[in-house]
C-alpha cells in the first residue's frame, strides 16, 4: 500500500531549491527508504532456494543423500535470507531453515530412486532429519541470532 505522498522540493526562479520544503521531503523520503531496504518475504524465500538448488543438484548427482554440498548451500541459504531480508521480512527468514531443510532432504530422497513408496520415504527424511540435527539446530540459532541483531540494529538507528 502506498504511504504517505511526499511533497516535490519547489525550485526558485534561480533554479534552487527551497530549503525547508527541499529538507523536508529528503528526510521524509529517506526514512521510507531506510525502512524498506532488502527483499520481501516471498524474494526472500525465492533467493534462498536459488542458493540452495546447486547443493541439492550436486548431492542428487553424485549419490541422492544429503551430503556435503547440501550442508554447504543450506548454511548459505539461510544466511542469504538473513541479509537479503527488508526489516518487515525478517520473519519469514528466521522461520526459513528448518523449511528449506525438509524441502531439500524431502527432494533427495524423493528424486534419488531409492525409495519405494510413502513409508520408505517418510523413514529416509525422518532419519535424514535426525541425523543432520545439529547442522540444523547450529544453522537455525545462527539464523536466528543475526535477526536479532538485524532487529537490534534498526531500533538503535531510530
Amino acid at each position: 500500500t502506498p504511504g504517505p505522498a511526499v511533497p516535490a522540493p519547489t525550485a526558485s526562479p534561480e533554479g534552487h531549491s527551497s530549503g525547508a520544503t527541499s529538507r523536508w521531503g529528503q528526510e521524509a523520503l529517506l526514512s521510507r527508504v531506510r525502512g524498506h531496504q532488502g527483499l520481501t518475504g516471498p524474494g526472500v524465500t525465492m533467493v534462498a532456494l536459488l542458493v540452495l538448488t546447486p547443493g541439492v543438484a550436486f548431492d542428487l548427482a553424485f549419490d541422492g543423500s544429503f551430503g556435503l554440498a547440501s550442508s554447504v548451500f543450506f548454511v548459505l541459504a539461510s544466511l542469504a535470507a538473513v541479509l537479503t531480508a527488508r526489516v518487515a521480512a525478517l520473519a519469514t527468514a528466521a522461520v526459513l531453515p528448518p523449511l528449506l531443510f525438509v524441502a531439500a532432504v524431502t527432494t533427495l530422497a524423493w528424486a534419488s530412486g531409492k525409495n519405494e513408496g510413502t513409508r520408505q520415504l517418510g523413514l529416509d527424511v525422518g532419519t535424514t532429519l535426525a541425523v543432520s540435527a545439529p547442522l540444523l539446530f547450529a544453522t537455525t540459532a545462527a539464523t536466528l541470532v543475526l535477526v536479532l541483531a538485524r532487529v537490534v540494529l534498526r531500533l538503535a538507528r531510530r
